[in-house]
This record gives C-alpha cells, sequence and structure tokens, in this order.
C-alpha cells in the first residue's frame, strides 16, 4: 500500500508540475481523488497512525478563516469554487501522509524532471526542427508556459518557462545543500542541472532569490573565521556586479510589461480599499474578484498575491495565514528553510500560492519540518559535520 501512495504521490507531483495549467485534463484531479482517498483508509488501518498535532492546529485554523470568507461571500455569485478545496489540499496531505511518503526527495525528483523537459526544449531545434515545432505547439497548446525570448534593457535571455518553473528554486537549493554537506559529484550535478533551468526560465525573481539561496545556505556551511572574511569581501564584490546589472537592465522600469502589470493590480487595489476601507478589516470573501487595470478584466487572482489574500480575509486573516505557511514548529537548521522562505517572499509578487503547485510547495515545508519521513532526510545529511569551506 505504501509503494501505491508513493507512486500516486509522485504521479500527482509530476503533473502538477508537467501540466501545471492543463485544467481540461482531468487526470491531475482523478490521482490527487485516488490519493486521498487510498491515504485516509490506509493511515486509519494503521496501529501505530497518530494525528500530529502541528498539522491539525495548522489546518484547522486555516480551514476556519477558509471557511468564514467561504460563509461571508456567499451573498455574491462571482467567486472561485475550488478555492477553498484547493487551500486546504496541503493540510490534508500532510495530515495522512505522514510518514508514508518522503515528499523532499519527490519534489527534488520531479525538479529534475522538470529541468530536463526545459533543457530538452532548448536543444531541440539543434537536433530536429520538426520536432522541436511539434513540442514547442504541444507545449503552448497545454498552456505550460512560456517561448520565446526575454529583453531586461540591454540583455537578452532565451526564455523557455513552464508555469510552475519557480519551484526549481527549492530542489536547485536542496541538491546544493548535499553538496555542501557531502561534496558528491551527484549533488554537484543536479544542481547545474537545475540551476540551468533556472538561467532558461527568464525569470528575474526566481535568479535573483536562487542567488540568494544559495548564498545564505554558503554563510551558514561556513564556519572559519578567516572564510568568513574572504566571504564578506565576495559580498562587497558581488553588490557592486548585481548594481551593474541592474544598472544595464528595465527591471525597476514601470513601463515593462510585468511591472505595468503589477502596477495596475496595486491601483485598481488601492482604488477598491478607498471605496470600501471595511475590506482592510473584514476582507471581501475567499475567492472575491475584482476589476484589475493589469488585466483589464475581473480576476480572483493577481500577480500581487499578498494583496490577494488582503482582498480574501482583511489584515488578521492574511498575518494570520502566513504565520500557518511559514513558520516551523520545530527548530531545524536555517539552511533548510531558506528555500522555502524565497519561494514564498517570491510568490508575493507572482500568482505562486493558490494553485496546486503552490499548495503542493506548502505540503513539503510543512512534512520537511514537522515529519518524522522528513526528519530522516535531515539527519541523514547530518550525520557527519558539513564540510567548510
Amino acid at each position: 500500500m505504501k509503494k501505491l501512495i508513493n507512486f500516486l504521490f509522485y504521479t500527482y507531483t509530476f503533473l502538477c508540475l508537467l501540466l501545471p495549467a492543463a485544467d481540461l485534463i482531468l487526470s491531475k484531479k482523478i490521482v490527487f481523488a485516488m490519493l486521498l482517498a487510498i491515504s485516509v483508509v490506509f493511515a486509519f488501518f494503521q496501529r501505530d497512525f497518530k494525528f500530529n498535532n502541528y498539522n491539525i492546529e495548522r489546518f484547522f485554523c486555516l480551514f476556519s478563516i477558509l471557511l468564514a470568507g467561504a460563509i461571508f461571500s456567499l451573498s455574491d455569485s462571482n467567486r472561485n469554487p475550488i478555492f477553498l478545496i484547493t487551500s486546504c489540499l496541503p493540510f490534508l496531505l500532510c495530515i495522512f501522509l505522514k510518514d508514508t511518503v518522503d515528499a523532499v526527495k519527490c519534489i527534488k525528483t520531479m525538479g529534475c524532471v522538470l529541468s530536463l523537459a526545459v533543457i530538452l526544449l532548448a536543444v531541440l531545434p539543434s537536433i530536429s526542427k520538426p520536432l522541436s515545432i511539434g513540442a514547442n505547439v504541444l507545449f503552448l497548446n497545454l498552456n505550460s508556459g512560456f517561448l520565446g525570448e526575454r529583453t531586461f534593457g540591454s540583455i537578452k535571455l532565451t526564455m523557455i518557462h513552464f508555469r510552475t518553473s519557480p519551484i526549481l528554486l527549492i530542489p536547485f537549493s536542496l541538491y546544493f545543500i548535499d553538496f555542501c554537506d557531502k561534496r558528491k559529484f551527484k549533488s554537484f550535478a543536479f544542481t547545474g542541472l537545475t540551476g540551468s533551468a533556472i538561467l532558461l526560465s527568464a525569470s528575474r525573481g526566481l535568479i535573483l532569490f536562487s542567488f540568494l539561496s544559495i548564498y545564505l545556505i554558503c554563510f551558514f556551511n561556513i564556519n572559519k573565521k578567516i572564510y568568513r572574511r574572504f566571504f564578506f569581501l565576495f559580498t562587497v564584490a558581488a553588490a557592486f556586479a548585481l548594481s551593474f546589472i541592474l544598472a544595464s537592465t528595465n527591471v525597476f522600469d514601470t513601463k515593462e510589461e510585468s511591472n505595468s502589470v503589477k502596477i495596475g493590480h496595486i491601483e485598481s487595489f488601492n482604488e477598491l480599499v478607498n471605496e470600501h476601507p471595511s475590506i482592510l478589516l473584514l476582507g471581501q470573501g475567499t475567492g472575491s474578484s475584482y476589476y484589475s487595470k493589469g488585466f483589464n478584466r475581473v480576476v480572483w487572482q493577481t500577480e500581487v498575491t499578498f494583496f490577494d489574500i488582503l482582498r480574501y480575509w482583511g489584515i488578521f486573516g492574511c498575518i494570520l495565514f502566513i504565520f500557518i505557511i511559514a513558520f516551523p514548529q520545530k527548530r531545524i537548521s536555517p539552511k533548510y528553510i531558506i528555500p522555502f522562505l524565497f519561494y514564498y517572499i517570491n510568490a508575493f509578487t507572482n500568482p505562486l500560492i493558490f494553485n496546486s503547485t503552490g499548495m503542493l510547495v506548502i505540503a513539503v515545508y510543512i512534512l520537511l519540518v514537522s515529519d518524522k519521513s522528513s526528519v530522516k532526510y535531515i539527519e541523514k545529511f547530518n550525520s557527519k559535520k558539513s564540510i567548510a569551506f
């Protein structure tokens, strides 16, 4: 039974990453329904099964604000009915998959699969143009992401961007941690593989936070004073280099397409709050929508997730939600938390939380910091002292 649950979890993760926007494909929903049903039955028939207090408390805490938001919004039919279920997804998974699946290993493996898909799309034109055209057509028809070039001022980057590419930050960082701790070529190769896919995504937020993630991981692995001094000098040099790169791009240009869309969302949110100040206190309700200048249409989710959370539940619900998903119960090495926190920060300016992939990230994070299956992962790589730089 455990093997079946693991197979379904890997399959579900694969579908979430490779078919992120293929809503018409029922396979993802069917696999999840099977996974949840079998996991619940298996969990309750286990003699040693115990509810994890951490997960239970957070599940009911989140469920309460979601339910309150749903009831509050019943009077308006312009809501997203799936929102309540998808938002509870990670906590359901964490309760019933405890000690059954190695979620961290799964996210690392599927991160490599996603990276291979990105690199394959990049090299296909030099191998076979007809095959490349067919793959690109399939990619675009499934609405899996964006292809082409992205220009940042004088810098041009090839863009092969899956909608789920931001999740690569996590396996990239975890493989880098493995390499720092064990110095194995396999970990180095997988770090390079996921890092290459990150560069090909041409996502400025993903590239920036990936760099910051490995930067801080390096810092926590340095345990000699002399190396810390060199690290400080490197930091100063990197800061000057980054300033020069940013000055050569249009990253902060308000006329840049992505920036203008975000500004449109923020302006529309400000107008909404000015007309209805009570939204900041009570929220509009779970899955509520509003007209945004960013997309020039009515939307329920935007590229500025933080303001979406404020619209849904108000400032108190927003603080509670962030606390639930960001702060672990158990104390573990900060380097294991860094990539997930950077994912959340990146999610505040991108629609990276309220979807199957974002919920999967939350599930893996909670399993990492609270469940035995993932604690074994940490103990495995901490069994020997980390090698100092």
